[in-house]
């Protein structure tokens, strides 16, 4: 139970970081607040549950990108955000992230994002600042990888040198 509720926090307080750093970096920038909340998604999936395909570097940022793409590419084919733009680029994004093997559910609130800002702010800047945005989550899933591979191997370094000195002792 103990190392559940330290895993636990360690990843909330990822969480935690991340999210502040990506309000701090790009809510500024980007003209659409509401492209984070699906970023916030994947960052969730990707400290909450790491050990899914669904967390792979690969989905993320294939799953991403495509909801982007699919996104702009709807908003600027259909006007406006209606339920048939909405539910167009978000079938359109789970088609082919279904086809290339590359699922991940976050990004299907990207691809709907850029339909609900077409026409009132610039999609083709928040495509661009998604693009950076999406590189951005590739290399934090990268960084996490290898604290979470150092911290588990000190970890278990530290349970080794205890246990040798617990049996030493008696």
């Amino acid at each position: 139970m103990r190392e559940s509720v330290f895993v636990a926090l360690e990843r909330t307080l990822l969480t935690l970081g991340t999210i502040s750093l990506f309000v701090f970096v790009y809510g500024r920038i980007l003209e659409s607040p509401i492209l984070l909340a699906a970023f916030a998604s994947s960052v969730f999936t990707v400290f909450g549950h790491p050990e899914s395909k669904m967390a792979s570097t690969k989905a993320v940022v294939g799953g991403q990108m495509i909801g982007a793409i699919t996104g702009y590419g709807v908003s600027l084919v259909i006007p406006g955000f209606t339920p048939l733009s909405a539910g167009v680029a978000v079938a359109t994004a789970t088609l082919f992230m279904i086809l290339l093997g590359v699922q991940h559910p976050p990004a299907a609130g990207t691809s709907m994002s850029f339909v609900y800002n077409a026409g009132g702010v610039s999609t083709a800047s928040n495509f661009w600042m998604a693009i950076v945005v999406i590189l951005s989550l590739s290399l934090l899933k990268i960084i996490f990888r290898v604290g979470d591979w150092l911290l588990h191997s000190t970890e278990k370094k530290w349970a080794n040198l205890h246990k040798w000195f617990g049996e030493k002792a008696h």
